[in-house]
Formats: structure tokens, sequence, C-alpha cells
């Protein structure tokens, strides 16, 4: 009698883990796993497939590969300055896609702790902000010109208004 339900409650957790799993697989979202000390352990399906390598080459440090070059540097200090610390992580850096072209990423991750508040995992998601980037990128560059513009304006304004000085 015993048996059944212990029987039950090993099915009951295996289904859990079923369906935790399949949520963390199917969710529009490209999140991750780490040790206490760092080392990725765990990527979903949809993180994999936009970054076009298998597990092997992910894991551990080697996603660090898959980094801009000029955002590597500060993507790591980053990473470690918050495992250090046992903050929330936050940074925005490029990611080089399956295609072979860089997208911005805003990489969010959270410590999960005990109940001695040690970390026991770090569990994270990269959102994709290229386009939101891009847009700023282009609003900063469109403010620029016009700054400019409205500067050469009054300059010739200056200069139109010293001709007409100068003819009276």
């Amino acid at each position: 009698m015993r048996q059944q339900p212990r029987i039950q409650g090993q099915q009951a957790l295996t289904l859990n883990e079923q369906n935790l799993q399949a949520l963390v697989e199917t969710i529009p979202a490209l999140a991750w796993r780490a040790r206490p000390d760092g080392h990725i352990d765990y990527v979903n399906k949809r993180l994999l497939e936009y970054l076009g390598a298998p597990l092997e080459g992910i894991v551990g440090w080697g996603w660090m590969d898959k980094v801009h070059p000029d955002d590597v540097a500060f993507k790591v200090q980053s990473w470690l300055g918050n495992l250090k610390a046992m903050t929330s992580h936050a940074a925005n850096c490029r990611f080089q896609g399956a295609d072979g072209a860089y997208r911005w990423f805003n990489v969010r991750g959270e410590p999960l702790r005990d109940d001695g508040g040690r970390v026991q995992n770090w569990y994270g998601v990269l959102i994709d902000v290229d386009d939101q980037k891009k847009a700023e990128d282009a609003s900063r560059e469109s403010e620029l010109k016009l700054r400019q513009i409205i500067e050469r304006c009054r300059q010739w304004s200056g200069q139109q208004d010293r001709m007409a000085n100068l003819r009276m």
C-alpha cells in the first residue's frame, strides 16, 4: 500500500518536470541557466537555434565566442562583477547569430538563492533589442544632422545680417 502513494508522487514529480521543461523550450524567449560560478550549463533550444551552435559550443564560457569582439570585454567584466557581488545581471551586447550577423541583446540574469542567501543557480534571458537600438541610433544621427543644419542657418543668417549692415 505504501508503494502506491510513493509511485504516484514520483509520477506527479516527473510530469511536473516534463511540463516545466516544455515551458522553457516553447516560450518565445532565449533562456539560459548558469551555475553559481557563472558556468553556463543550460540554454534552451531557441537560443541554440539563434546562435547556430551545439550545446557543447555554448556551455561553460563558450558563449563568449558568440559575443561581438568590441563587446566581449565589457560583457565578461559585467558578468564577473555580478557573480562576485551576487547581484542581478543586465548588460547590452551583440551576439552573432547562425546567419553570421550580430544583433543587440539585453542580457538579464537573476540569482536563485537558498535560505542562507547563497546563489544556487542563475537564470536568465536574452532580449532582442536590435531594432530598438538601431532606431535610437538613427534618432541620434537625425538629431545631430538637424542641429548641424540649424547651426548653418544661424551662421548664414549672421552673414546676411552683416552684409545688410555693410550695404547701409
